[in-house]
């Protein structure tokens, strides 16, 4: 069945074939079982209130998932809506109202529960143009046996956004009569925002005791589609205010309160000075942290530790991974993990350009001066082979990328000539950070002889995910970056020059871009970036034992070329 809008259902039959499901189990879920199809919990709100939590049974969770991506695929959001959106967030929301003389916040009270069976159900009919008996099915499928759209079911915020897209289309219009003001909305916390002189009366009246009166245009749109104003959470900030939208501060960008960072500074201090009595830090914790989930109560360091790492991470969302607010507090944490030695996984931080490079950039060579890999010749004795220094680099879900001359002798002495190594990782390269070597073993995957490219593959691929990036472009006179291990002797650090491209020479089999900057032996294989640090080429040839040629790379292309050749065939054969 070929369902791929929500208007292609026609019966309770298509329902239940879309969902996968047989016409008795849906009826049995959504009529015979919906008194027991939800479990009730509260989590406390920021104002001491409660907010309830319906969480649907697995069952029914199974099909509503699959509703909410149908309903996903025959909904186009409202631009000026923010929540449950896909490449949008609370983020994207506040960052409207940066820097503005006004803000003013509303809030729709009990907006999932104020929308109704009936409301969902008109809204099958009116929106999608089902039949009454479809929508019916549909919308108790979304809702709770007691007539309303519950919070935790995974349809009902895209259901929320479909029944409130005419109010965001009224509000839009509105804020657009008034000077210099934009509207958004993230799920029930509506913003307007003013950068005219005095805030636009069409919205509301500051009142001479500062309080303020919103305008009887504005409460007759959001009491005419249904909704409630929650009057305790009207504000009207100025610009000398602490402006605020979604939890984060607007004055002049993006921003997290200096009390929200102040107080995650200071539990983390409290826990590291209180090492040997942890009670005291969680005490601590548990008076000043509101919890979001009282089913899941703070009983040990750990589970404080995880709400901890939890509000970092809002920080790095807020204001960005690079942040160093973020990174001092991301670190700290991490050191507290080493402290309790908890199995709570670390924060993972970003790493530097250079240590990115360090990273991903190999000496293709054994450390020890007699670790060539073994090998069992035609005669069956053991014997040794071993091959040339070199450079090489991961390439991003590919493998180790090299020259071939680097690992010549390992084809031609023993892989062509149906020999076997003794181990099935047999190569040996390693890494040089600060010093210190991390030797790793790899095996050859796949080698072009005339293009001179090699691709092997490691024995631990989990780093492959961190490889560089491959750019399919080149011109001449862009600017490069050389990486590699020339002459290389242990301790020596991984060498980066700056250069250009002179100039791209073709042959009758290979295409090459000849560059500016000197390649000596050792450096082969190593990778050629562009100034986005993505690997457009590998280092081939320039100043070697045999003389002096064009410094030049082999377009990283080709390699992939290689790779997708290769796998392909494989394929083929499986």
């Amino acid at each position: 069945m070929n369902i791929k809008h929500i208007s292609d259902l026609k019966s309770f039959l298509d329902i239940a074939n879309f969902l996968e499901v047989k016409n008795g189990y849906l009826r049995k879920i959504i009529i015979d079982n919906k008194i027991n199809n939800y479990t009730e919990f509260k989590i406390p709100k920021k104002d001491g209130t409660s907010r309830t939590i319906h969480k649907p049974t697995n069952e029914l969770l199974c099909l509503q998932i699959k509703l909410k991506e149908l309903l996903e695929m025959s909904f186009n959001p409202h631009y000026k809506s923010h929540g449950f959106i896909k490449n949008r967030d609370f983020v994207t929301n506040a960052s409207h109202h940066i820097n503005k003389k006004f803000v003013l916040n509303l809030d729709l009270e009990n907006y999932f529960d104020s929308i109704s069976f009936g409301r969902v159900r008109h809204m099958f009919i009116a929106y999608f143009k089902l039949e009454v008996k479809v929508a019916s099915t549909l919308a108790n499928i979304c809702c709770h046996h007691k007539g309303f759209l519950p919070q935790g079911a995974p349809t009902s915020p895209i259901i929320s956004n479909i029944i409130t897209k005419t109010l965001d289309k009224q509000l839009t219009k509105l804020a657009k009569i008034c000077p210099l003001t934009y509207y958004t909305r993230y799920a029930d916390d509506i913003t307007f925002s003013s950068n005219s002189s005095s805030f636009p009366i069409q919205l509301a009246n500051i009142n001479p005791d500062k309080t303020v009166t919103l305008s009887d245009t504005l409460i007759d749109f959001i009491t005419n589609n249904g909704f409630t104003i929650n009057s305790r959470k009207v504000r009207l900030q100025s610009a000398k205010e602490h402006q605020e939208v979604t939890g984060i501060t607007v004055n002049s960008k993006i921003n997290i309160d200096r009390r929200y960072i102040k107080n995650l500074r200071a539990i983390m201090h409290s826990f590291k000075i209180n090492k040997d009595n942890p009670s005291i830090p969680l005490s601590i914790f548990k008076e000043k942290y509101k919890l979001k989930d009282t089913k899941t109560p703070v009983k040990n360091f750990e589970n404080a530790f995880n709400i901890i790492k939890g509000r970092i991470n809002h920080v790095s969302h807020v204001r960005g991974t690079e942040d160093t607010i973020y990174i001092k507090l991301a670190k700290n944490f991490n050191h507290l993990l080493e402290i309790y030695s908890t199995k709570i996984s670390n924060i993972k931080l970003p790493i530097s350009t250079e240590e990115y490079f360090k990273k991903n950039s190999f000496v293709i060579s054994t450390l020890e001066a007699y670790s060539d890999p073994a090998f069992m010749d035609e005669k069956g004795n053991l014997d040794n082979m071993c091959y040339g220094q070199g450079s090489g680099f991961y390439m991003r879900d590919i493998g180790l990328i090299t020259n071939y001359h680097v690992i010549d002798y390992l084809v031609t002495e023993v892989l062509e000539k149906g020999l076997n190594f003794c181990e099935e990782f047999y190569l040996e390269y390693y890494s040089e950070v600060n010093g210190i070597q991390k030797s790793q073993k790899a095996k050859i995957l796949f080698y072009d002889k005339s293009k001179d490219i090699a691709i092997l593959e490691p024995k631990y691929k989990g780093d492959l995910n961190e490889g560089f990036i491959a750019c399919l472009q080149s011109s001449i006179n862009d600017s490069i970056k050389l990486l590699g291990f020339p002459d290389h002797e242990i301790g020596s650090e991984l060498r980066i020059e700056l250069g250009k491209i002179i100039r791209r020479r073709h042959t009758n089999t290979n295409s090459r871009f000849e560059v500016s900057t000197n390649i000596y032996a050792g450096n082969s294989g190593g990778p050629i970036l562009n100034l986005k640090n993505q690997v457009i080429g590998i280092a081939v040839r320039g100043f070697t034992e045999k003389g002096v040629v064009p410094s030049e790379f082999i377009p990283i292309s080709e390699a992939i070329d290689l790779y997708k050749k290769h796998t392909e065939s494989l394929k083929v054969l499986v």
